[in-house]
C-alpha cells in the first residue's frame, strides 16, 4: 500500500493506479474530520469512486461502481443491494447537497461505506501488486472480468 501511494507524485507506467490509491487514502481521511454524517458519507464514496470509475460521464456508471467493488470485496462481505443503496444515497447529498435520511441511519451508513473503503483500499493495491497491473486499463478491465455474478445468489 505505501510503495504503491509513495508512486503517485512520480512520473512512472503506475503512477495513474498510485494516484486513485492515495486519493481514496486522502478522501478516507478527510471523511474521519468531518461530524456531519451526509458529508462524510460524501467523501468516503468518492474515495471508492477514486478506485473504480473511469471518471467518464456515460451510461452504466452505477453498475460499474457496484460490480468493481464486488471485485475488490472478499465474497463474504458483498452485498449489491447496499452498494447501490450506499450509490444511490451518495448521489441524494452530492446532488441535493444533504439527506432527508435520519442521522442514525446516516451514522449507520457511514460506518459501512468506512468500513467498504477501508477493505477495498487494500484489496486495491494487493490486486494491482498480485497481477503487476501498470495501467488504469489493465485495473479497470479484470475488475470488469472479476465481478461476480448479482444475478446468482451463490456466487
Amino acid at each position: 500500500l505505501i510503495e504503491l501511494v509513495a508512486q503517485a507524485e512520480t512520473v512512472s507506467p503506475d503512477q495513474a493506479l498510485a494516484r486513485r490509491l492515495a486519493a481514496a487514502c486522502r478522501l478516507a481521511w478527510i471523511a474521519g474530520q468531518d461530524t456531519s454524517y451526509d458529508v462524510k458519507l460524501l467523501h468516503l464514496v468518492v474515495g471508492l469512486e477514486s478506485l473504480v470509475s473511469e471518471h467518464v460521464a456515460e451510461g452504466g456508471v452505477t453498475g460499474r461502481f457496484i460490480s468493481r467493488l464486488l471485485s475488490l470485496q472478499q465474497p463474504s462481505n458483498r452485498d449489491s443491494a447496499k452498494l447501490r443503496a450506499l450509490y444511490d444515497l451518495r448521489s441524494e447529498v452530492g446532488h441535493q447537497g444533504f439527506s432527508a435520511n435520519s442521522r442514525s441511519r446516516l451514522a449507520k451508513v457511514s460506518a459501512y461505506a468506512s468500513d467498504l473503503l477501508n477493505e477495498c483500499v487494500f484489496a486495491f493495491a494487493d490486486t494491482v501488486r498480485r497481477h503487476g497491473f501498470r495501467s488504469e486499463t489493465e485495473l479497470l478491465a479484470w475488475l470488469d472480468q472479476a465481478s461476480p455474478d448479482v444475478s446468482d445468489p451463490f456466487d
